[in-house]
């Protein structure tokens, strides 16, 4: 079988580590950290959460712009990045199976890079990583589905934002789980998904 992990709020913990960092960092009180806070939480990124913010506040189109740099801005030296749970222990078991193991990732190249890095995620071995620069991951599900060779229904794909990450995997057949981590713990459970984790082990039992 073919399993595709997303990164974000996947298998790193980008919530509750780098994003409540990056977004104070933007702003210049706490009153202001909050608004954005929560702003970000019902968006779907945080870039549309500056926008939002920016609207809300009046602000110009060159505090956009820089608030936006500042957003993909390399991470401080000593910063670790926890992972999720259950996702560590997921990853050895995967090491010692036969599955094929492939991460797809939506954002800014060289910062989704530092975040395999500090997370020492990229000490997995997996078989493939991409980077889908604008998001669409379906150019890549597509590909990776050739490249192993694999038919629709022994892939299966996990992440925590539907639109991205589950969706264009279903409509090309995919077996698709909800993880329940980030963005993944506001959305609610659709019909059309396989099912849901909330701690990543739980997937052993789809791979057993």
């Amino acid at each position: 079988m073919l399993i595709i992990f997303d990164l974000d709020d996947t298998l790193i913990d980008t919530s509750g580590c780098i994003t409540p960092h990056r977004l104070r960092s933007l702003v210049p009180d706490e009153a202001s950290y909050q608004e954005l806070f929560f702003i970000n939480e019902a968006c779907g990124s945080s870039q549309k959460a500056l926008i939002q913010f920016a609207e809300r506040r009046g602000l110009g189109e060159e505090w956009l712009k820089e608030a936006s740099r500042r957003l993909f801005e390399p991470l401080p030296e000593g910063m670790k990045i926890p992972l999720t749970l259950g996702a560590r222990e997921l990853l050895d078991w995967l090491s010692q199976s036969n599955h094929t193991v492939a991460l797809v990732t939506g954002g800014n190249p060289s910062f989704q890079l530092e975040k395999l890095e500090k997370s020492r995620v990229n000490s997995f071995p997996f078989h493939s990583v991409a980077i889908a620069e604008d998001s669409n991951k379906k150019p890549y599900y597509q590909s990776l589905a050739r490249a192993f060779g694999c038919s629709a229904r022994e892939i299966l794909v996990c992440g925590d934002r539907p639109a991205m990450d589950l969706l264009p995997a279903y409509e090309l057949g995919f077996r698709v789980f909800l993880r329940r981590w980030g963005r993944g713990l506001k959305v609610e459970r659709e019909p059309w998904m396989d099912g849901e984790v909330w701690n990543l082990l739980e997937l052993t039992k789809e791979l057993a």
